[in-house]
């Protein structure tokens, strides 16, 4: 049963208005002030629904989910069967449901949360809720969460070996200059075969572009790695990565800019190239050695950007 039945039949929401809810639903009214207007709170309509199946419920704040916790479960699962990762607590994965009758998505979270070797508990959320974690899936964290979690699954497969950094980097090929290159357009589907640290990489190249940031730093510290890219003159914290992939993560961009991998005690410099919807930018790369592995930092230059002469600004 759907959550606006559930309302019908335990007579919070009169039957006939059922019909003329979805069909605001349809045209985009939230969900919450279409029944307000009947006198319906969406929080107290949530709680009665989850207490009816013995499981808790609530609204989801802004941002809706932690999106470290993609990684857990795939996109493409989290669509099909109605549920998605919110966040850990207690060391459970809590998971956001839209319809507890769903026997199927029991059976399917039962299943992963053996894969991952990390129980869950299930919340009651609205299917409004439940688009804004998907929506989520699309952004920076969610994109690389989910090369992560391929990246989990490559190094614990028992038939694969450990890869090394050449084996995480298939390059677009080389330009004319003997510069590397790379295309980073088309977000999904240009990456869909990819090893996965080459997922994480591109994706962080791509999305550092798109925002128009001037650098990336790639920071590593005890337990985590820090990318941050410079946007209006200051450095924001855009994602944070497990410790575990920095090693490959800086050696994907050594490879790309032509650096000596088994150099990691003194600073080098390289630079390669991306192509970005027909743009060409170059990255200038840095590397320094520091007490947990070697920071990246890179220099965007986008050719596409019209340069300021004296000239334009009348001298």
């Amino acid at each position: 049963m759907n959550f606006l039945g559930f309302l019908v039949d335990k007579g919070l929401l009169p039957a006939n208005e059922r019909a003329k809810v979805e069909t605001e639903l349809a045209k985009k009214r939230p969900l919450a002030e279409a029944l307000a207007e009947r006198g319906v709170s969406l929080a107290d309509a949530l709680k009665a629904t989850g207490d009816a199946y013995g499981i808790p419920a609530r609204l989801l704040g802004d941002p809706p989910a932690d999106d470290q916790v993609f990684q857990y479960i795939p996109l493409d699962s989290a669509r099909h069967y109605g549920f998605v990762p919110l966040g850990i607590t207690d060391g459970a994965l809590e998971v956001g449901i839209t319809d507890p009758d769903n026997i199927e998505a029991i059976d399917a979270l039962q299943f992963i949360s053996g894969k991952i070797g990390m129980p869950y508990k299930i919340t009651l959320i609205t299917k409004e809720d439940f688009d804004r974690v998907l929506e989520a899936y699309k952004n920076l964290s969610g994109e690389v969460g989910r090369a992560l979690s391929e990246y989990d699954t490559v190094a614990k497969s028992p038939t694969t070996d450990r890869q090394s950094p050449d084996a995480v980097t298939s390059l677009e090929g080389a330009s004319a200059s003997g510069e590397e290159s790379l295309n980073l357009s088309g977000p999904h589907e240009a990456l869909k075969e990819d090893a996965p640290v080459t997922k994480i990489v591109s994706t962080i190249l791509r999305y550092a572009i798109e925002g128009h940031s001037s650098d990336i730093h790639i920071e590593p510290s005890a337990t985590k790695t820090r990318v941050r890219f410079r946007m209006d003159g200051k450095l924001h914290t855009s994602i944070e990565l497990p410790a575990k992939v920095h090693e490959a993560v800086v050696a994907r961009i050594k490879i790309l800019s032509k650096l000596r991998l088994d150099e990691k005690r003194k600073p080098q410099d390289g630079r390669f190239s991306a192509t970005v919807e027909k743009r060409r930018v170059d990255f200038r790369v840095s590397t320094f050695p520091t007490e947990y592995g070697e920071k990246v930092e890179m220099r965007i230059l986008d050719r596409s950007t019209t340069t300021t002469t004296l000239e334009s600004v009348g001298f």
